[in-house]
């Protein structure tokens, strides 16, 4: 069953010298989704970047955790343009799909969704993101 995971931080803020706010940390971001897979290309698109934050993505893994497939992506999702952030190509056994780490930041309305390739209908694909956000100044 997909959850999302917002865990409540103090507000931080960093201000600068003339007392303009520069940015703000909100706390930590994330979700895992787990759905039942389509035959062929199936992708789970995460949540959108809510008005106001800016959320930067630290993780994320798409994984089939039950058959192999023939590949596996990342994508962002910025102003309706899907990008390409990482992808792996040929036989990936089962829960041997792709991960990322690293720092990919996104504005309010962006998101962050995973893709498998030469799913089998029925299996269950698993798509996790995390990282934290900050309140946009």
């Amino acid at each position: 069953m997909p959850y999302t995971f917002l865990r409540a931080q103090p507000f931080t803020e960093v201000v600068g010298a003339d007392a303009e706010k520069i940015f703000g940390v909100g706390g930590v971001v994330g979700e895992r989704l787990q759905i039942v897979a389509a035959a062929g290309t199936n992708t789970i698109p995460g949540a959108n970047v809510p008005a106001g934050y800016i959320w930067v993505v630290t993780f994320a893994t798409m994984v089939d955790a039950t058959s192999a497939v023939t590949g596996a992506s990342l994508l962002t999702v910025r102003a309706g343009v899907t990008n390409l952030v990482m992808t792996r190509a040929g036989v990936l056994g089962i829960n041997l799909g792709i991960s990322f780490s690293g720092v990919t930041v996104l504005v309010a309305g962006d998101r962050v969704a995973g893709r498998c390739d030469g799913c089998v209908a029925g299996d269950a694909l698993i798509f996790c993101y995390g990282g934290y956000s900050m309140v946009a100044p």
